[in-house]
């Protein structure tokens, strides 16, 4: 079994659950974060130009069969298609052990 994790930006949720709904995935999780960006992005307001160091992104965490996980990172990687300001991450590392909790343990 594989852990794969995603960071990528908040407004393409939609259209990466979306894109693996069509996948067997044991279990997954999405929540919002501060995405740290390198360069920092130009903002506006009121007339005053700011940086920000940090953007809204979207953390996914997904478990998967091995065999799968190849397949889900590409899907996840064409359904971001990251623009050229834009970047995200994945990161896949195999899971030793699975343990069920609560109403789920059945």
């Amino acid at each position: 079994m594989k852990r794969l994790e995603a960071t990528f930006s908040r407004g393409k949720v939609t259209t990466v659950v979306t894109a693996l709904q069509s996948h067997p995935i044991i279990a997954m999780s999405i929540w919002e974060v501060n995405d740290r960006v390198q360069s920092g992005i130009k903002k506006m307001w009121r007339g005053l130009e700011y940086e920000e160091s940090f953007r809204k992104g979207a953390h996914l965490t997904l478990l998967v069969e091995d065999e799968f996980a190849d397949t889900v990172v590409e899907t996840i990687q064409k359904a971001i298609s990251m623009d050229e300001d834009e970047s995200g991450i994945i990161v896949l590392s195999k899971v030793d052990k699975l343990i069920r909790i609560g109403a789920l343990a059945d």
